[in-house]
């Protein structure tokens, strides 16, 4: 009769941190009876191990034969794995390894947690096999990939939560006890309070030991090595040396594995296990920065081609990227999938149909190393260049026109950090690509909000080429995104518009209509910014014949947009929200983003006919519109109008506030406030000012500026939803059911035409009335076609004169 084996569990030497949950989880999992194997799996240093002691520790008690550990780390056979188990149960050591332990298990309630799996994967059917009639026993399982047999129940074990990204600014004012329970901020300070008694968190220190967490991706081993170093090096010279190079990451316990003391000799004995093509594309995907798509991967480290659409810009006889020694493109997924098996990749969640993954930094770092070791650093980096060129230049025409797709957008915001490491690479090696790839991205740049980043793009390879060099028109694109961009800033504005004068003439000679005729409505633009509305008009009946002639549809909005806002400025508000109405009521794909820009108008122009409740809702529209489009660059300008409407309601403190926000949040943007709409902040702010004290005041605008990007637009909405509801309240009347039937429309459209006279979308009448949002624009579409009107605020005023809703005050 064999005993039971007493406990064998190795003896922490540290308490776990941030793993409460897990624990409980997994625990839930193994006493559920629908699966006999669940395997913790994990990248190297992801604390695999500790989990699994902590979770055999937790069960131990309640498991009448106990639990058994079996440390397969170092064991590369797989045909020993059984025996190993058997040995360490205490079963003799007879042939029949396999037979015996199944024996011995039948009728036992015990836990198995089999330790480093991943060497010896062959020996998952074999020990399915010993358990297949032993229901009361689980195997917990460590791997950096899954068995992948019957029953067998996976568990990611995923890094620690980590911290955002705190400047110095932030510390100022976060909550040290806050920031100091996330899970690796806390194990950063456990483990370097070991190494350095006395160490604590503190506002100094706190934006360093967030980076660090943050490179280190939250993974425990990395963090626990580099806390290790709080000895000798503060955190923030810590976060100045971890991307040279990842021997800082060593000297954990002498007593540890090897892969234990250093995440080097971690992540080598998993790259061992590596086929020599998975082990190559491994080495080839360290060049992205961030997460990729599949596209991506098969293009760079495969051979998929990469190609230019046809274009003015882009010389279409240039040589394509070295393709030699290229794998085949077809395989790169399955080659993806097994390193996603072997925890060295991770996949992402995605809005788009298409997977992407990332490698943590720590791989990453590691993956290069061994990429340079091959001496393909340079072409790999160049195909990653280059594939990025092609989907900057995929949003313009072969007639030179952008197309400005929300797909573009938001593939471009998924590869950001691949963005601005090719534009690195190629100002260094290639500055004239350089320097037509960052104008290619001139409209992306301006409508995220990456405006500063835009500029510092195309600056960096200017005075390293010669311009003359590059295809007429892409010199010209070069001098319209420049400046375009510089003239956002009154300390470049003068040089932008300096190279807005000079294209205009290329443009011209170039006979390029929509280029020509875009430049001068930019001038326009600046030229309204100075209240100069009268010659901003005269440029826009320059730039109007050369664009209509084109047919560009949203840019012929765009100049609708500007002609309103000049005659917002001159004081004629009829013609303005008539002009601004047209281009906020029509469908995005003929305005684009300028629904957001017309709408904000119209928001102004009740402003300043003291309609604040009418002014709330359209900036309330403008800025659900915004986000829903990610148009960050000029959105923020819209908290400015929630502050304004804020103070015009009372809420003094509140819009002190707000204004503290737009002011830091706009120069981050890189979003200047400009005339006509600047005088009515500006007296709004005045008023806030001289109803409080000058400290009180200070203090709430500091409160304001200490606010996220997030933070500062939920701000916003809810102010402005606050007022827009009040203001409802206040105007909704009886309807006067005599003029339903001259009116021809059913009660329900009569519902919901009150609800597009307070200035609800169709999206926000389908929620008030509990139908869906097709139907909702389905009834306003019917609305509009009984009343013989074509756009919301006419049927508005049918609504105000048919007494369906009373005058808003």
């Amino acid at each position: 009769m064999i005993s039971i084996p007493s406990p064998n569990l190795p003896v922490p030497f540290t308490t776990l941190v941030g793993r409460e949950h897990d624990i409980a989880a997994i625990v839930s999992r193994l006493r559920a009876a629908d699966s006999s194997i669940l395997t913790l799996v994990g990248p190297a240093g992801v604390g695999k191990t500790r989990l699994a002691i902590a979770v055999a520790e937790r069960m131990r008690d309640e498991l009448p034969d106990g639990v058994v550990y079996i440390d397969l780390s170092t064991m590369t056979d797989a045909s020993q794995v059984i025996p190993a188990v058997a040995s360490t149960i205490g079963l003799p050591e007879e042939a029949g390894a396999s037979s015996q332990l199944a024996s011995y298990l039948s009728d036992r309630d015990i836990l198995l947690v089999l330790d480093g799996f991943e060497q010896v994967l062959d020996a998952g059917s074999a020990l399915n096999a010993c358990l297949a009639g032993a229901p009361g026993v689980r195997a917990l399982v460590t791997s950096q990939a899954p068995l992948r047999v019957r029953g067998e129940h996976a568990f990611t074990v995923e890094p620690l939560s980590l911290p955002p990204t705190i400047t110095a600014q932030d510390a100022a004012t976060a909550d040290l006890a806050e920031i100091g329970a996330i899970p690796a901020v806390q194990l950063f300070v456990a483990r370097a309070q070991v190494a350095r008694p006395g160490f604590a968190l503190t506002a100094g220190n706190m934006p360093a030991v967030a980076a660090i967490c943050r490179y280190l991706d939250g993974v425990p081993l990395a963090i626990e090595l580099a806390a290790a170093r709080s000895n000798v090096l503060s955190p923030e010279a810590l976060v100045n040396r971890l991307g040279a190079s990842l021997q800082l990451l060593r000297g954990g316990p002498r007593d540890a594995p090897n892969r234990h003391q250093a995440l080097h000799a971690a992540i080598e004995w998993t790259y061992g296990l590596l086929s020599p093509q998975e082990a190559l594309l491994l080495d080839r995907l360290s060049v992205f920065s961030g997460s990729f798509s599949l596209s991506a991967a098969e293009a760079i480290a495969g051979n998929a081609p990469i190609s230019f659409a046809p274009s003015i810009y882009v010389d279409p006889n240039q040589p394509p990227p070295p393709e030699d020694d290229l794998l085949d493109w077809s395989d790169v997924f399955d080659l993806l999938d097994g390193l996603v098996d072997h925890s060295l990749v991770q996949r992402v969640e995605s809005n788009d149909d298409e997977p992407r993954f990332r490698l943590f930094q720590t791989i990453r770092q590691f993956a290069a190393a061994k990429l340079a070791e091959r001496e393909d650093t340079e072409r790999t980096a160049l195909r990653h260049a280059t594939w990025f060129h092609a989907q900057a230049e995929s949003a313009w025409m072969a007639n030179g026109v952008p197309e400005l797709e929300q797909d573009w957008l938001d593939r471009l915001d998924c590869d950001y950090e691949n963005l601005r490491s090719a534009l690195d690479y190629l100002a260094d090696t290639d500055p004239a690509t350089g320097s037509t790839f960052a104008a290619a991205l001139v409209w992306y740049f301006y409508i995220r909000g990456h405006r500063m980043d835009g500029i510092r793009a195309m600056q960096r390879p200017l005075g390293r080429f010669d311009p003359a060099t590059l295809l007429p028109m892409a010199r010209a694109r070069n001098d319209f995104a420049l400046g375009n961009l510089l003239a956002l800033f009154p300390q470049t504005k003068r040089e932008g518009v300096a190279y807005l004068e000079r294209v205009l003439d290329q443009l011209r000679t170039l006979g390029n209509e929509w280029g020509a005729g875009y430049t001068l409505l930019s001038l326009a633009a600046l030229t309204e910014d100075e209240g100069n509305y009268q010659q901003a008009l005269a440029y826009i009946d320059e730039a109007l014949p050369l664009l209509i002639a084109v047919g560009d549809t949203p840019t012929l909005a765009n100049v609708r947009f500007h002609q309103a806002v000049n005659l917002f400025g001159l004081g004629e508000l009829d013609r303005a929200r008539e002009l601004a109405s047209g281009v906020a009521d029509v469908p995005i794909q003929d305005a684009g983003i300028n629904i957001a820009y017309a709408t904000h108008l119209l928001g102004m122009i009740e402003l300043a006919e003291s309609n604040i409740g009418a002014a709330a809702r359209q900036f309330r529209t403008a800025l659900d519109f915004s986000l829903e489009h990610q148009i960050v660059g000029t959105a923020t300008e819209l908290i400015d109008a929630a502050a304004s409407v804020t103070a015009a309601s009372g809420d003094l403190e509140l819009s002190a506030r707000l204004f503290g926000a737009a002011d830091r949040l706009n120069r981050e943007t890189g979003n200047p406030i400009t005339l006509p709409e600047s005088i009515y902040y500006s007296n709004a702010r005045d008023h806030v000012r001289e109803t409080m004290t000058v400290a009180r005041f200070n203090e709430l605008q500091a409160a304001g500026a200490a606010m996220s990007l997030d933070q500062g637009f939920a701000l916003a909405r809810t102010a402005l939803e606050a007022i827009a509801l009040t203001s409802q309240a206040e105007m909704v009347a009886e309807p006067d059911h005599s003029s339903v039937s001259t009116l021809g429309l059913t009660n329900r459209e009569i519902e919901v035409l009150r609800l597009v006279a307070m200035g609800l979308s169709d999206r926000e009448v389908g929620d008030r009335l509990f139908i869906s949002h097709g139907t909702a624009r389905t009834h306003v579409r019917n609305i509009l076609g009984k009343l013989g009107v074509h756009s919301r605020t006419a049927a508005t005023s049918v609504a105000l004169r048919e007494r369906l809703i009373g005058p808003d005050r």
